[in-house]
């Protein structure tokens, strides 16, 4: 189809023109700085949110603190050593200037809000219970580690 003569934009002219500045402005460095600073900004909450776990000692605290878990504290230094490492992984992905997407962070968050979990269980809670919750939170924070270091 030819456009008509003295017609100067057709109808799909004027839409490719409209996403050409919709993306400059999408992708504009201020956009772009200020994608980098929530991501900055997210890394320190995450961190924080590690760091009121670990002022605690850590699941392997937890669990050395814990008889009948003391021998199995093992998988709760790996565990802290997992979040952290989930935590690293998205800070340098930010430094970097390729911020994660929004799962990731929400992934990590759900790993710390476990731990949270797993400190506030009763005394009373049978350990079998305890282990079993310390258990899916390695699996869960063994698989995020390894999805974000493809």
């Amino acid at each position: 189809m030819t456009p008509k003569r003295g017609t100067l934009l057709n109808p799909s002219t004027i839409v490719n023109i409209l996403i050409l500045l919709a993306s400059f402005f999408i992708f504009s460095p201020s956009s772009f700085a200020q994608t980098v600073e929530q991501c900055q900004n997210a890394t320190r909450s995450l961190l924080g949110d590690l760091d009121v776990i670990q002022a605690q000692g850590g699941i392997w605290g937890y669990m050395e603190s814990n008889t009948a878990l003391r021998d199995r504290s093992v998988m709760g230094l790996q565990i802290d050593s997992k979040m952290r490492r989930a935590i690293v992984l998205f800070k340098r992905e930010c430094d970097e200037g390729n911020p994660p997407k929004p799962e990731v962070y929400r992934k990590i968050v759900a790993l710390i809000e476990k731990g949270k979990e797993i400190y506030n269980l009763e005394q009373r809670t049978p350990p079998d219970k305890i282990l079993k919750k310390i258990v899916s939170l390695k699996k869960s924070s063994d698989q995020l580690v390894e999805n974000m270091e493809k």
